[in-house]
């Protein structure tokens, strides 16, 4: 996943091609893993003197790591042990020693203060504190640095039916910011971290996943009920789905061929009747008046996608 990732390839795509054969437990901690990994990585390079050791066990010194400092449910030993096992597997009984070196002085040193080292870039913290202040630029790097919650927005279903069947299955949850959506939490007495597959609604078409912003999007947009409106980078459908729900006629376009498959069945699940383009917004083979309106929230271009894609 790490080196899908730094090819080009976003996490989730990374994970959906990396973790299909795991069992939902097992692809849930490689997920965390590689996720805090890129989350992390500028701390975790720092605590590691990383340029005196090999390059194949770059990796795996970070994997190590970040479980000692991050991953209270994994022991240290388990890290130490299981990173070792991958060192030697890279790299030989040399590299192996070396990891088991490195992690064994790791966990010495204590938890470490969490942000004591930052986590982004010198110039974007710097940027971020002219424009907002020191306070709300903490707050903003904290937000980028923890897990995202999973968020819920009403398909097929309205909302108090989606928040009754999720309660009705022991799965905690709670009212999005500025009621963008229902966020799963761990109040509920349901296994942790459940993927959206096996919540209550999915096969249904209950809901579909995604985060507060982009709901917001769709709503601050306020396109009017029978507006033909294009969603250019469509894919993987929220969007699409939720001005549509809101009474718009939407041409979904995405350039990305391998992204549209998602954008179709998120449309088909969602039950709602979106028409699909592979087309870059640039060179659509649309005329401009054909549309009241044009949507483009590229993720490309937002740093507010850091949580989900560090």
């Amino acid at each position: 996943m790490l080196d899908a990732v730094r090819a080009g390839a976003t996490l989730q795509g990374a994970r959906d091609g990396a973790l299909g054969s795991l069992v939902a437990r097992d692809r849930r901690l490689a997920y965390e893993l590689a996720a805090g990994v890129l989350r992390r990585r500028a701390q975790l390079d720092r605590m590691l003197e990383l340029a005196t050791a090999d390059p194949r066990l770059h990796d795996v010194l970070r994997l190590g790591a970040y479980q000692l400092r991050a991953l209270t449910r994994v022991p240290p030993y388990a890290a130490v042990s299981t990173s070792v096992e991958l060192a030697r597997a890279l790299a030989g009984e040399g590299g192996a020693r070396y990891v088991n070196q490195a992690l064994r002085r790791l966990a010495k040193k204590g938890s470490g203060e969490r942000g004591a080292v930052p986590s982004h870039p010198s110039w974007l913290v710097a940027r971020w504190t002219a424009r907002f202040g020191v306070d709300e630029a903490t707050r903003l790097l904290a937000w980028n640095d923890s897990r995202p919650a999973l968020t819920l927005q009403p398909a097929r279903w309205m909302s108090d039916e989606l928040r009754s069947r999720l309660t009705e299955a022991c799965i905690g949850v709670r009212q999005a910011p500025y009621g963008a959506g229902l966020q799963v939490t761990s109040e509920g007495t349901a296994p942790r971290s459940p993927l959206p597959q096996g919540l209550p609604g999915f096969r249904e078409g209950g809901f579909i996943v995604q985060d507060p912003a982009h709901a917001l999007v769709c709503r601050f947009a306020a396109i009017p009920p029978g507006a033909i409106v294009y969603d250019a980078c469509a894919a993987p459908g929220g969007k699409a789905v939720t001005l549509e729900r809101g009474g718009a006629r939407v041409l979904a376009g995405d350039a990305r061929r391998e992204r549209v498959g998602r954008l179709v069945e998120t449309a088909r699940r969602a039950g709602v009747a979106i028409r699909v383009a592979v087309a870059d917004l640039l060179a659509a083979p649309f005329r401009p008046e054909a549309f009241a309106a044009v949507l483009v929230d590229a993720p490309c271009s937002a740093t507010g996608t850091m949580a989900r894609h560090p």
